[in-house]
């Protein structure tokens, strides 16, 4: 049994995390902005420490994210994911030196780039270049999808349920997995003894967005919508104008620049470590 703390641990990945490591018979810790304090449970945000009360933990999956949520101010948003990983980074770090085995797991994104389209992508990149030490480990999921459509999913959701799409060229490099999958991913990592330091987590075959909007179709039992070619130029500049109009979150710029600029990632040696073999997609 491992002791694991998770920041984010009201989010999407965060809760069905929590909820596969309890249920695996580990002692979890839940850092969350918001909600019920109780023994397993704290107020924790961006920008702060590990709670000294949850020191002795064997692993810390830091999933909370600012970029993810954030449809305003990215520059902040950006700042915030970045120095406040430091900073819980830091804290472990001094944990690891007092002599204590603690390691460090960061979930990261396929879009993770130096020069990423995306805000979230560069924010991901920035934070995986402060990881450097022993049992720090990132972890990279392609496309997250569950059975409820939600977050970044939920947008391929409602897209694929139009009956006509505009679609760009892309490159095949969509990668979905399932967050049971990935959870599980996660809790086996936090459990090797000596883990890699990179495990990228996806489909082996990569898609492009219309292979996988189609499929995301078919997961719903409605026929592929129609594609209509449109340059990219133009596509954003749509999107930019329906982000001003209704506001969403995630911004659909953000979201859609991220996806068409994914590159694709080879997961086959990451899954045969863990001994996982993904569920089909579609």
């Amino acid at each position: 049994m491992k002791s694991i703390a998770v920041t984010g641990a009201n989010g999407f990945i965060g809760r069905k995390l929590c909820e596969y490591c309890s249920a695996s018979g580990n002692a979890v810790t839940r850092l969350v902005r918001t909600g019920t304090v109780d023994d397993r449970t704290a107020l924790w945000q961006l920008g702060e420490s590990l709670p000294p009360q949850f020191g002795d933990v064997d692993a810390v999956i830091h999933a909370a994210s600012a970029t993810l949520v954030e449809n305003r101010n990215m520059a902040e948003a950006y700042r915030r994911d970045v120095e406040g990983s430091r900073t819980l980074i830091e804290s472990v770090r001094s944990i690891r030196r007092s002599g204590r085995r603690i390691r460090f797991i960061f979930l990261s994104s396929q879009s993770s780039k130096a020069d990423a389209v995306n805000v979230y992508g560069r924010s991901k990149w920035a934070i995986e270049s402060l990881l450097d030490q022993e049992d720090e480990i990132i972890v990279r999921p392609g496309l997250v999808y569950a059975d409820q459509p939600t977050s970044v999913f939920a947008l391929f959701e409602r897209i694929a349920s139009l009956p006509l799409v505009p679609v760009v060229r892309s490159p095949s490099a969509i990668q979905p997995i399932h967050v049971d999958e990935l959870v599980e991913c996660l809790a086996r990592i936090a459990e090797m003894e000596l883990p890699q330091c990179l495990f990228e987590l996806g489909a082996t075959r990569p898609m492009d967005i219309r292979e996988a909007i189609g499929a995301t179709a078919r997961r719903a039992g409605r026929a592929e919508p129609w594609f209509v070619p449109f340059p990219r130029g133009a596509l954003r500049a749509a999107t930019l104008i329906f982000d001003r109009l209704f506001n969403p979150t995630p911004s659909l710029t953000e979201r859609l620049d991220g996806l068409i600029a994914l590159s694709p990632m080879d997961t086959q040696r990451s899954l045969e470590v863990l001994s996982l073999k993904l569920a089909p997609f579609g």
